[in-house]
């Protein structure tokens, strides 16, 4: 399980379930949102993640009373290229496709 999907799982079992984890994990397994874990591993890495959802809810409180925060994110995201399709059957006229890194290879360059 993802970090996310840990502190999602303890908030919902908070909120919901009294915080009885096995009940809230147990659902949200039944209804496909999660992988199932055992119930130990899950509290040693909500344990591990405390820090987190500490610094969660403090950011949470202070949007809450000043009614405006800004956050900016500085991880960069990589840039598509643009990519036509001149061979395309299907699609007359103009069409420009964009094509993710990650499915740049050596057929992608064809339909620059």
């Amino acid at each position: 399980m993802s970090a996310a999907e840990i502190l999602t799982a303890a908030v919902l079992a908070a909120k919901y379930f009294q915080k009885h984890y096995e009940h809230a994990i147990g659902i949200l397994v039944q209804l496909g949102y999660i992988k199932p874990v055992s119930l130990s591993r899950f509290r040693r890495r909500l344990h591990a993640l405390r820090d987190w959802l500490v610094g969660i809810l403090g950011l949470l409180g202070e949007i809450f009373t000043q009614g405006t925060v800004f956050i900016i994110d500085s991880m960069p995201l990589p840039v598509c290229k643009r990519a036509r399709a001149r061979r395309c059957r299907q699609v007359r006229g103009r069409f420009v496709a964009i094509v993710p890194p990650k499915m740049r290879s050596s057929s992608a360059g064809a339909y620059t």
